[in-house]
């Protein structure tokens, strides 16, 4: 009889163990996903802004000459209107996106038709010295990009 309870001291013994083991084991993998998932969310929001200033940067950089730049409002507020002879390249906001539109000098249809550039809440455009974009992601955070300019930027 004893060592009947003794075998099943130990059978429970070991089933406890190896049920803790297997909880620690579970515990671990699910902090491990967590930590995973909190990861990527910040890579892809590092990411949409990566985006966004190489985006407006080599945008401005190309169209840096005098008269091409310039802010007026279209979209969902301020557009960033970067003209090339009888046509400009217009950036802008629009439901939840900053759109690329290029178009005639004298268009004046909607922003719709635009293509998507990045997932962006909201531009802000500001002419001092340079171009200040403040963009707004679909977070709700807000990064200010300044892009020197050589030449004025109209309003």
């Amino acid at each position: 009889m004893k060592r009947d309870t003794h075998a099943t001291l130990s059978t429970i013994a070991i089933v406890g163990l190896a049920g803790l083991f297997l909880l620690v084991c579970s515990f671990l993998a699910l902090s491990a996903g967590q930590v995973f998932q909190r990861i990527d969310n910040d890579s892809a929001a590092h990411d949409t802004i990566r985006i966004l200033r190489g985006y407006l940067t080599n945008q401005i950089r190309r169209h840096d000459m005098t008269g091409s730049i310039s802010i007026r409002p279209f979209g969902d507020g301020d557009a960033l209107f970067l003209v090339e002879g009888e046509y400009a390249t217009v950036v802008y906001c629009y439901e939840g996106n900053l759109m690329e539109l290029f178009a005639d000098l004298n268009y004046h249809g909607e922003p719709q038709f635009g293509d998507v550039v990045a997932p962006a809440e909201s531009l802000r455009l500001t002419a001092e010295n340079g171009l200040t974009a403040t963009v707004t992601t679909v977070e709700g955070e807000s990064y200010e990009i300044f892009l020197p300019a050589r030449t004025e930027v109209a309003r």
